[in-house]
């Protein structure tokens, strides 16, 4: 009447790991911790990321950290084809400032109106969700 006679009842009656396998060939995924399985646009995103790394390290270079975020910031801002937007848009609804239009004044930011700045980020906060599901159903 305790664990082992339930255990053993179990597998007496054929309820146990192999049957189950069996029965449910298509939902098993086997994949090892050093190479799990993953969505292919994540798969392309490591390679990207990788691939702007070794392309700001020279052959003595191995501060690989320090150009990290110069490449993050590369991603974050680049349009995708998939979906038209940049992930830093989908996830901020704004365009981002790149640090050289901070210090020097553009037209962009020289014509900038904080009050109508601030009324515009409260309806693109109202509309982030849908575009956000847009962008899930184009890249599906």
């Amino acid at each position: 009447a305790g664990t082992r006679s339930v255990v053993a009842n179990a597998i007496r009656t054929g309820y146990y790991a192999r049957k189950l396998i069996r029965a449910c060939q298509d939902c098993q995924c086997f994949a090892s911790v050093k190479h799990p399985q993953a969505n292919g646009l994540v798969e392309r995103a490591k390679r990207s990321l990788g691939e702007g790394i070794k392309a700001r390290l020279d052959e003595r270079s191995k501060d690989w950290i320090e150009e990290l975020s110069h490449v993050l910031w590369a991603h974050r801002t680049m349009i995708k084809s998939s979906n038209g937007d940049t992930p830093f848009t989908l996830t901020y609804e704004m365009k981002a400032v790149i640090p050289t239009e901070i210090g020097m004044p553009t037209i962009r930011t020289a014509k900038a109106d904080i009050v109508q700045n601030d009324e515009a980020l409260e309806i693109n906060l109202d509309l982030l969700e849908e575009r956000k599901e847009q962008a899930a159903i184009r890249e599906a």
